[in-house]
């Protein structure tokens, strides 16, 4: 079966799990129930169509490795745990990887995983950061795995620089660690700093969330 049909299939099946106006609202299927050219896009990424749309628009935004980052924190488990009894204190650790005013549970996982790659090369380090701050390294470790991943699949359909595979990135990331002593993922190496050059636009990235997530998206008075 072609790698398109297949996906075509997978995308089919995923419809039987989210309401068909979902589906209509994120333009994937035309007016006849057939695929357009949004929906074959996001029938070659095995996330849900609301994350995969908002893969898609980090890499037409050029914001895509923090757009990665989200997507894979919401594809898996939340990066933040709480040990048992210190429910207040997880919610301050929280609140410090938000902004003033700024209240986003995906921008603070997008900066505690920013924090766990800037805490330093080594597993030792990385785990005391995440043991001071309330994260799972393991979570951390697998939405890295993830991005990777994603990657590849952007590169099969185009929408990044061709024949990126999982394997290439991570070596990728292993070469700036040996050569740098910084950690690194290998994400923004890999696929070059012009579709990276607004990872640091948080409006940019306020609006990439709600346009791909609506209508679940929620405004907090503060």
């Amino acid at each position: 079966m072609h790698v398109l049909d297949l996906a075509s299939l997978l995308f089919v099946i995923c419809l039987t799990f989210f309401p068909l106006s979902l589906v209509y609202n994120l333009q994937a299927l035309d007016n006849e129930e057939n695929l357009t050219a949004l929906g074959r896009h996001l029938a070659a990424l095995p996330v849900d169509c609301r994350i995969g749309k908002m893969i898609l628009f980090g890499a037409m935004f050029n914001c895509l490795d923090s757009v990665l980052t989200m997507a894979a924190c919401l594809a898996s488990l939340s990066p933040f745990v709480t040990p048992f009894g210190h429910l207040a204190e997880d919610n301050l650790k929280k609140e410090l990887f938000c902004r003033i005013g700024e209240q986003s549970d995906h921008l603070a996982m997008l900066r505690a995983y920013q924090g766990w790659l800037e805490s330093g090369s080594k597993i030792q380090q990385q785990r005391m950061f995440c043991e001071e701050n309330f994260l799972s390294h393991t979570t951390l470790t697998t939405v890295a795995d993830s991005k990777r991943q994603l990657v590849e699949l952007l590169s099969e359909i185009g929408f990044v620089k061709s024949n990126l595979s999982a394997r290439l990135i991570e070596g990728v990331a292993r070469k700036r660690i040996q050569a740098s002593g910084q950690n690194s993922d290998g994400v923004v190496e890999a696929t070059g700093d012009v579709i990276n050059r607004n990872n640091s636009n948080v409006e940019l990235l306020k609006a990439v969330l709600c346009a791909a997530l609506y209508p679940n998206v929620v405004l907090v008075d503060c």
